[in-house]
């Protein structure tokens, strides 16, 4: 028979074994402050430059909706590792929520829309400082 004091204890237990693991995931970040921003990571390698200006008007006019200023946009890259990258491009948001919102929003979706086949893209949401 299980006496309620030990049930209870276990559980206890249980949850400060949860809060430990929670506590390493933190710990297991790199030596910076909790994140507090979040960035589309955008790699782009143009196969039809005609169609993708009209994603490029598309995609700026997106940005101006949403207040989204870049902080790299297709500027010189240097590859240190691995393979050659495209046209690179930075944006900041608030949050990885706030990134998703603008990578699903109308504005953005009507750019996506007409890049089809104009470019081949690797596009990341990054948790940042």
């Amino acid at each position: 028979m299980i006496n309620e004091k030990n049930s209870s204890d276990n559980s206890s237990a249980a949850n400060s074994h949860l809060e430990g693991e929670e506590k390493n995931k933190e710990e297991q970040r790199l030596p910076f402050h909790k994140p507090l921003a979040a960035y589309i990571v955008a790699d782009v390698k143009i196969t039809d430059p005609e169609q993708f200006a009209e994603y490029r008007k598309l995609s700026i006019a997106a940005f101006e909706a949403h207040g989204v200023k870049p902080l790299a946009a297709a500027g010189t890259t240097e590859r240190l590792e691995g393979r050659e990258p495209g046209l690179i491009v930075v944006l900041p948001f608030d949050s990885m929520d706030a990134a998703r919102k603008f990578y699903e929003s109308e504005e953005y979706r009507k750019a996506r829309s007409s890049r089809e086949g104009a470019a081949i893209m690797n596009i990341l949401i990054v948790e940042g400082v």
